[in-house]
This record gives structure tokens, C-alpha cells and sequence, in this order.
């Protein structure tokens, strides 16, 4: 069943309970109230009938017991008109008996009709005898209530005392009023009082359900399908524009959802430009790593033929050495040899001095890699932070859910306070309460999504920071050891180049210094070994760097994986 025949099937218990109390009272009040009317006007009328007796009379009357008394025949002429004419069942006088043991009849309307003369001084029966009877002979007025008889139906007794001149009670007057036409009157009143009241009850009922349907339930009911379609993921739909001018908790609550699709849409939509920029930079520094690989490995082969020279530059070391012994013999073989170390010399002075070049210049590349990288990913991030709106909104929404709620909780117990009255305005705060708690729900969804959506940035924030440290403190410190390298090899060729020109120069004086050249190629042997190692360990150090480059290529389809992730989070939502 929802909400809005909830509504109607409430309104119409309500008002079908509040009808049949209100009959209930109403026929209680007029009731009450017809009773009290025929018992007052039962006193006026028996007041004006004690008016109308002559007391001296009567007591002579009573005194005398006998009915050819001209008063009593007077008397009980004057009370068989009023019975006639106001309906009584019965109308008399009583007084104590002479003994004032008991009670005995006094004039009595009818008397002659009914052929019941002997009533005059009759004891009245102990059984017949009521305290009201009896409180009139006190000097009290008061009326039986209503009597539900047999023979006559319902009726009322009604009392009051006599009393003479001098204010001494010498008797009572009592009189048996009929009730049944006054209940039919009261009845028939009542009828067309409820009848009114139905009526109302009904215009009142179409127009309390009319007014909860167009500005509780249907706005209710219009924002549980708003809530259905945010926890389904679509934000293109805005909330009725009606629903958010309202100033009531219906208006707060639709502009709070408002203002959630509205965040949860711009967010979302900056995660898909943000991943899309990601995955571009995860691209260019995978085509740059890409480039460093080749340029590594371009330095490796050239350290190859560097090792590969410094290898032959170490046998003809060899080979001068040995023929230093036959320098004397062969002068101008060794000029010949000098001016091929020369030679050697500066080609190998060529190639580090290239070396060093390509060194350089991928160092400053990469340099402007990381830099660019490095801001790149920082703004990324920075951007990301936004997601913490999403948070926010959704921690306003479950405030405003629990205040509502409580809210809600309030209502339900002044309704109760209200008793019948309240039971509408308690089905109105159950489905706020419902909605509410529904709210809740959906700002729990939103913030366990939301949750997930922080942990994948932050796992890809985390990925792209020990790429960006591992370039910085591996792939720079490296370059920098190669630069420091090339200026060594730069160094120990001129060393060289210098060495072969004094070889050269020297020619003439071979003979006188044999000894030094020997020690000099001593030297130069021992430096080419150097060069050789230092070759080796470049070599070593290429292959390590192409094992961190492969290490860098798994960060980076990690990184870009995080992104695809995060993407696809954001991907099926609506915006």
C-alpha cells in the first residue's frame, strides 16, 4: 500500500473514531442535558403548584381524611387538570402519618376519575418510599433520575416540600414525569446534529487528504524517486524546482539533495578529466622511458667499443713495451707506433667526449621530465581532493536524516499525547521518519563509494610519488655518476694524447731515455686497465639500469591500471 492511501485509510479511521465518539458524547450531553431541562421544569412546575395550595386547607384536609371536603375536591380538580394538560402519569400530595412512623398519601390528582378516593391517608408502602420522598419532607427539592418501568417506560419522580406561612413543612408534592418523548426529541436533535457533523466530517477529511497528498506525500513520494535514481548513479536529473522553493523540512531536504547530485555530478565529472589526463601523462612518460631505454642502450654499446679499444689500446701498450727493448733497432717503428697512439688517442678522446654528450643530454631530458611529471601529478592530486565535498554533503544529509528523524520521533509523541485526535498527524511523522532513515541509506551508499573513489586516488597518488622518487634518487644519481665517469675517460685520454706527443717529439732522444719510456708505457698500461674496468662497470651499470627501467615500465601499467580503476569507478555514473 503507499503512501498516499496510507493517508486516506488513516484520515477516514480518524474521522469514522472521532464520528462515533462525538455521537457518543453528543448523545451523553444531550441527554444529560434533556434531563436536567425536565428536571428543572418538573421543580418550576411542582414550586407553582405548592404556590397555588392553601396551606390551612390542607392541613384540614389532611387533618380531617375526607374526601367531600370542598377543597380537597378543589384540590384534586386543579392537579387532574395539570396532569391532562403537561402529560403526567401521576401528580400528589403526601405527608407523615400520625404516627410519623411512615408516610401516607395525600390529595391525589385522578382521584375521582380513577374511582381511588381511598387514597386520602393510605400509608404509602415502605417499598414505594425513596430517599428523595423522604429529603422533601427535609426541605429538600430533588428529582429521581430516570426510571426505566415496565408499565410506563421511562420516567421521572420529582419532589419538593410544603410549607406554611410561617416556612414549617407540613407535606411534599410529588410528580411522575414521562421521559420517553424527550429522549425521541433528544434523539431526533441528535440525528441531525450527526448528520451535520458527517457531513463536515467528510469535506473535513476530503480536504485534510487533499492537502497532505499535494504538500506532503506527493513532494515525499516525488523525492524518493530523486533518491532512487542518485543511488542508482544517474545525476542528470534535477530536483523539482516547486519542491526546492519550499521553506518547510520537505524544501530543506530537497535542496540538500540538490545540492548533493550537483557536487556528486561536478566531481565525477572533474575524476573523468583528471583520469583521462593521467592516463595521457602515464602514456608520454612511457614513451620517454622508452626513449631513455634506447639511449641507455646506445651508451652500452658504446662502452662496448670503448672496452673493446681500451683492450687493443692495452696490447699495443704490450706490444711497445716489448719493442722497447729493441728501441735502439727500431726508431722508426716506434715513431710510426707513437703516432698511431696518437691517432688512437684522439678517436678515443672522441668517443667519450660523445659519450659524455649523450650523457648530458639525456640527463637534462629527463630532468625536464620529472619536473614536468612531478607537477602534473601534484595538481592531479590537489584536484582530487575535491572528492571531500562528496564526504561532506552526504555527512549533511545523514544530520538532516537523524534530525528529521528525531523530529519525526516528536511528532509521533505529541500525536500519541493527542489521543484519536493525533493518529493522522502520527502516520505523517511515520513516513517522515521512513524517509529519513531511507535518506540515511542513501548518504551511506554515497559515502562508501565515496570512500573507494579517496582509497583508489590515494593508491594512485602513493604509485606515482615512488615513481617520481625512484627517478629522482636512482635514474638521476646514475647520469650523474656517468657524467663524472665520461669527465675521468675525457681526462685520462689527454693524459694519453699528451703522452703519444711527447712519444712523438721524443723520437730523437729514445735512446737516452728508454728507461723513462719504459715506465711511461708502464703508466699507460696501468691506465688502460683502468679504462678497460671502468668500461666493464658501465656495462654493469647499463644492465642495472635496464632492469630498473623494467621495474619503471611495471609501476607505470600499475599507475595506469589505478587510473583505468578509478575511471571505471565514475564510469557508469550519470552526469
Amino acid at each position: 500500500m503507499n503512501t498516499t492511501k496510507k493517508a486516506f485509510l488513516n484520515i477516514a479511521v480518524l474521522f469514522v473514531v472521532l464520528f462515533i465518539f462525538s455521537s457518543f458524547l453528543g448523545w451523553k450531553i444531550i441527554k444529560e442535558e434533556s434531563i436536567s431541562t425536565s428536571s428543572e421544569e418538573g421543580i418550576r412546575m411542582l414550586k407553582s403548584i405548592e404556590e397555588m395550595i392553601d396551606k390551612n386547607k390542607l392541613q384540614q384536609v389532611l387533618k380531617t381524611k375526607s374526601i367531600d371536603d370542598n377543597y380537597y375536591k378543589e384540590l384534586e380538580g386543579k392537579l387532574t387538570q395539570i396532569v391532562d394538560k403537561n402529560k403526567l402519569l401521576y401528580l400528589y400530595t403526601y405527608n407523615m402519618d400520625d404516627s410519623r412512623n411512615g408516610l401516607e398519601y395525600g390529595v391525589v390528582a385522578n382521584s375521582f376519575k380513577d374511582g381511588t378516593l381511598d387514597t386520602l391517608g393510605m400509608d404509602i408502602a415502605s417499598t414505594d418510599v425513596t430517599n428523595e420522598m423522604k429529603g422533601a419532607l427535609e426541605g429538600t427539592y430533588s428529582t429521581s433520575g430516570i426510571i426505566d418501568s415496565e408499565e410506563w417506560g421511562k420516567l421521572m419522580s420529582c419532589y419538593i416540600p410544603i410549607k406554611d406561612d410561617s416556612g414549617k413543612i407540613i407535606g411534599g408534592i410529588a410528580a411522575d414525569i414521562p421521559q420517553q418523548e424527550i429522549f425521541n426529541k433528544a434523539f431526533k436533535m441528535l440525528s441531525k446534529i450527526q448528520i451535520t457533523l458527517l457531513l463536515v466530517c467528510a469535506m473535513l477529511a476530503i480536504a485534510a487528504y487533499s492537502f497532505i497528498r499535494k504538500n506532503i506525500t506527493k513532494p515525499v513520494v516525488e523525492l524518493q524517486k530523486d533518491l532512487e535514481l542518485i543511488s542508482e548513479g544517474d545525476f542528470t536529473k534535477q530536483v523539482n524546482q516547486k519542491l526546492l522553493n519550499k521553506k518547510d523540512e520537505i524544501g530543506l531536504i530537497a535542496n540538500s539533495i540538490e545540492n548533493t547530485r550537483t557536487s556528486i555530478q561536478n566531481i565525477t565529472s572533474n575524476i573523468k578529466e583528471e583520469s583521462i589526463l593521467i592516463n595521457k601523462l602515464v602514456d608520454e612518460i612511457y614513451t620517454n622511458v622508452n626513449m631513455l631505454t634506447e639511449e641507455v642502450n646506445d651508451i652500452a654499446n658504446v662502452s662496448e667499443n670503448v672496452s673493446q679499444g681500451m683492450e687493443e689500446t692495452t696490447a699495443c701498450m704490450e706490444q711497445i713495451k716489448f719493442d722497447s727493448t729493441v728501441l735502439g733497432n727500431a726508431i722508426v717503428e716506434i715513431e710510426e707506433d707513437a703516432k698511431s697512439g696518437v691517432d688512437k688517442s684522439n678517436c678515443i678522446n672522441e668517443s667519450f667526449s660523445e659519450f659524455k654528450n649523450i650523457v648530458s643530454e639525456s640527463k637534462e631530458n629527463l630532468d625536464n621530465v620529472y619536473s614536468e611529471v612531478e607537477v602534473n601529478l601534484n595538481e592531479s592530486i590537489e584536484k582530487t581532493s575535491r572528492i571531500q565535498e562528496i564526504i561532506k554533503c552526504a555527512e549533511m544529509i545523514s544530520r538532516i536524516s537523524d534530525q528529521t528523524k528525531v523530529l519525526a520521533i516528536n511528532a509521533s509523541i505529541e500525536a500519541v499525547r493527542a489521543g484519536e485526535h493525533g493518529k493522522g498527524f502520527s502516520v505523517v511523522a511515520e513516513e517522515v521518519k521512513e524517509l529519513a532513515e531511507e535518506s540515511k541509506k542513501v548518504s551511506s551508499l554515497i559515502q562508501e563509494r565515496t570512500n573507494s573513489i579517496v582509497a583508489s586516488v590515494k593508491g594512485l597518488a602513493n604509485e606515482s610519488s615512488n615513481i617520481l622518487e625512484f627517478l629522482d634518487k636512482k635514474i638521476l644519481k646514475d647520469y650523474e655518476m656517468f657524467l663524472e665517469m665520461g669527465n675521468q675517460y675525457s681526462h685520462d685520454c689527454n693524459t694519453m694524447k699528451e703522452l703519444f706527443d711527447n712519444f712523438f717529439k721524443m723520437t730523437n732522444d729514445l735512446n737516452e731515455s728508454i728507461n723513462s719510456i719504459g715506465n711511461s708505457i708502464n703508466d699507460v698500461v696501468l691506465v688502460t686497465n683502468t679504462t678497460t674496468e671502468g668500461s666493464v662497470g658501465i656495462s654493469v651499470n647499463v644492465n642495472n639500469i635496464n632492469v630498473k627501467f623494467k621495474d619503471i615500465f611495471e609501476q607505470i601499467e600499475n599507475t595506469k591500471s589505478k587510473s583505468d580503476m578509478l575511471k571505471s569507478l565514475v564510469a557508469d555514473l550519470k552526469i
